[in-house]
Order: structure tokens, then sequence, then C-alpha cells
């Protein structure tokens, strides 16, 4: 899945789940979950390729800005949903190792990690962007009604 959707489920765990203890944990099974639907994937993503660097800026920019409006929103659980959207997204942090610092400690460590990671993912195609749209409607939807719930 994108980040985007690993943040904003993230947020919606820690909104839903009423154990704020239980919550990052969800959080951060709920990364595997996703990346074993199909989901959005593309050839030039695979490398290092200014496309790659521009895709990884507008993720990072996305969720941050859905984030920081998630805790704005929700102020009283603005830790928790950004611990919770941090959680969730993290595990695809290892990537960033893998793909601009190949040979560090960390990928040589966490080689069994890559490749669940890697094998989890068995469709990364881009007709999988409307999995990932739809997916994010639906958590946008939860979100929503948690505002109303809240306020």
């Amino acid at each position: 899945m994108t980040g985007l959707n690993h943040a904003t489920t993230g947020i919606a765990i820690a909104l839903v789940v009423k154990q704020p203890a239980l919550a990052p944990f969800l959080a951060f099974a709920s990364h595997f979950v996703l990346d074993s639907v199909p989901h959005f994937g593309h050839p030039k993503l695979q490398s290092i390729t200014s496309v790659l660097k521009k895709y990884i800026a507008a993720e990072a920019i996305s969720m941050t800005v859905v984030t920081l409006l998630a805790m704005y929103l929700f102020p009283t659980h603005a830790f928790l949903i950004g611990l919770c959207a941090f959680v969730a997204f993290a595990p695809d942090l290892i990537w960033f190792f893998t793909y601009f610092t190949p040979k560090s400690w960390i990928v040589r460590h966490l080689h069994y990690f890559i490749e669940f990671s890697k094998n989890i993912q068995w469709y990364e195609k881009p007709p999988g962007l409307i999995v990932e749209a739809v997916y994010f409607a639906c958590i946008v939807t939860v979100i929503v009604y948690q505002y109303g719930v809240y306020h």
C-alpha cells in the first residue's frame, strides 16, 4: 500500500481502538495486512530514479499533512494519532535503506524481514491504484464518522 494509506489506517486505529496501549501494536500489524492486499506499484519505483525521489517526497508530504490535520481535528488524541500513523508506516522505512544504503548493517541484519516484506506483496502493479483509492475512501469515511462521534 502507499504510505498515505498506511498512515491513514494508523490514524483510524488511533481513533477507533478504545485501548490506547493496544492501538500502536494494531497499527504496526495493519501494515502487513495492507501489504498483502493487491496495491499500487510501478516499475519506475523499483530503483533509484528521479521519479522515485519525487514519489517519496509526495508520499512524505501527503502523510504529514493528513496526520497533522487529524491531530488538529482530534486534539485530545493527537499524540496517539501521530504515534499510530508513524508506526503503521514505519516498516516501509526499511526500503529507504535497501535503496539508498544497500550494503548497510541494517540491510544485512534485517534480510529476513526484507524477504518477508517482499513476499507478502504479491501484487504491486499500476491497476492496484484502484484498490488503493477505494480503500482510502473507506478509511477516510471511518475517520469522518469518528469526528462526528467525538464532536
